[in-house]
């Protein structure tokens, strides 16, 4: 039990300090060949661009963005649990806390397909840049 503790505390510790995910294999095209990923996340939630909510119980509103190149989507967790996001090609934002948000910014245009990687099953969807 008290290994338990332990991990989640440290998970929880990582997240608050805006850590990602051990396994993030860094920078990488969008998984399509179009566009280059970004290479950084922000927990700071960015004006203009588009907005995504993590909804209960488990779900994305929307969970598809169109966006043009130099903007931003934020997607901010308004659920009762810790979400992630994740693109395919390696840029992972790790953990957003419950009421929290993070933001990437696109400079390049393609599509761009995001996980939660904890109910990848439920939450993820696709960034078009134009």
């Amino acid at each position: 039990m008290l290994a338990g503790l332990a991990v989640g505390s440290i998970l929880l510790f990582a997240a608050a300090c805006g850590g990602t995910n051990p396994d993030s294999n860094g920078p990488g095209d969008s998984g399509g060949g179009q566009g280059q990923l970004p290479t950084a996340c922000s927990d700071q939630a960015a004006t203009g661009g588009a907005q995504i909510s993590m909804v209960s119980p488990h779900s994305l509103d929307p969970a598809n963005v169109t966006i043009n190149a130099g903007e931003s989507v934020t997607w901010t967790n308004n659920t009762t649990s810790p979400h992630t996001v994740s693109f395919d090609g390696g840029l992972d934002c790790g953990y957003v806390l419950i009421g929290k948000s993070v933001s990437v910014q696109f400079d390049s245009p393609g599509s761009y397909h995001y996980v939660d990687k904890i109910v990848p099953q439920y939450m993820s969807g696709t960034v078009t840049v134009q």
